[in-house]
């Protein structure tokens, strides 16, 4: 029945903008699949970018997906230099894992997965 976790929707005020934070974040050039919708693969996932309305607002409630990484502490600097913003964390989780929130400049948040805490 239910197979996988295929496209993560952020909703954002400003939407092209957003998909270039993205882009460059994740170092890969957004696609449209519809004219005003910008998606972003990363492996086997979607980011899908949609103007916030009445239905659904920009902003840290709720769901937060986690992106696993390679290196954790290079991750966090990444975001940091572009303007993301440590929420929450860093915390150590189960088998040498750390985990953070970072909040991005459209006030949404996504998490980063990964080996060892991040240096001070």
């Amino acid at each position: 029945m239910f197979e996988k976790a295929h496209s993560v929707m952020f909703f954002v005020s400003d939407v092209p903008a957003a998909a270039k934070w993205y882009g460059e974040l994740l170092e890969t050039d957004p696609f449209h699949v519809l004219p005003d919708i910008p998606v972003i693969r990363l492996g086997h996932t979607e980011i899908w970018f949609h103007l916030a309305d009445s239905k659904v607002s920009s902003g840290k409630a709720g769901t937060v997906t986690y992106w696993r990484v390679a290196d954790f502490s290079a991750a966090i600097r990444r975001a940091e230099e572009r303007g993301g913003v440590v929420y929450r964390g860093p915390l150590e989780i189960e088998d040498g894992d750390a985990i953070c929130q970072i909040a991005d400049p459209f006030g949404n948040l996504f998490g980063l997965i990964g080996v060892g805490q991040r240096s001070a």
